[in-house]
Parts: structure tokens; C-alpha cells; sequence
């Protein structure tokens, strides 16, 4: 399906990327309240970063886009959803223990 004309195409990629900016907020935010949560069932303390830090630590990864496109193609498929993890299980949640993967 190709595009008439340059500016439909202009338009298509500023929805495309307004579209993936709310999953980016959507997904980080999820993922960052998914932590506190655990956190405190365990009886951890709370991420050391709050969820501007998350998502800015997020942005820096060079695997981030990759991950939300294959998880958006996949038409949201939980085995590639995308999911910041912890090195070191007997270390709690701070940037240094962290990893971007999927599920």
C-alpha cells in the first residue's frame, strides 16, 4: 500500500511515530510500576530510579526500537514483549542491574 502523495506520507509517519511515543510511555510505565510492585512484595526496597529515569535509561539502550517494532509486527505476542530485567536477582532494581529484553 503506497502513499499518494508527499504529504500523506508526512502525515503517515507523524501518526506512526505519535502511535509509537504513547506505547514507548504506555509499555515503560507499565514496566516501571511492574517493578515497584515486586519490589515491595519481597520486601526490596523501590527502583532507585524513578520512571523519567527509567525511560530515559530505556531511550539509551541500542536494542529499544528493534524490541517494540518485532513486539508491534508480532501483533503483541507476550513471549516478545518487551521487559527490563534484573542482572542480579539478589540485587534490587538501579540502572547497573538492569537489562532491556523481551519475556
Amino acid at each position: 500500500m503506497g502513499h499518494k502523495n508527499k504529504e500523506d506520507s508526512a502525515a503517515y509517519r507523524k501518526a506512526y511515530k505519535a502511535k509509537n511515543k504513547l506505547e514507548f510511555m504506555f509499555i515503560s510505565g507499565k514496566i516501571h510500576a511492574s517493578q515497584s510492585a515486586h519490589s515491595r512484595r519481597r520486601g526490596h526496597n523501590p527502583p532507585e530510579y524513578d520512571l523519567e529515569g527509567l525511560r530515559a535509561w530505556m531511550k539509551d539502550q541500542p536494542n529499544l526500537n528493534t524490541l517494540l517494532k518485532d513486539y508491534e509486527v508480532s501483533g503483541g505476542e507476550r513471549d516478545l514483549a518487551v521487559s527490563v530485567d534484573r542482572i542480579n536477582n539478589g540485587v534490587g532494581y538501579n540502572l547497573s542491574n538492569i537489562q532491556l529484553g523481551t519475556w
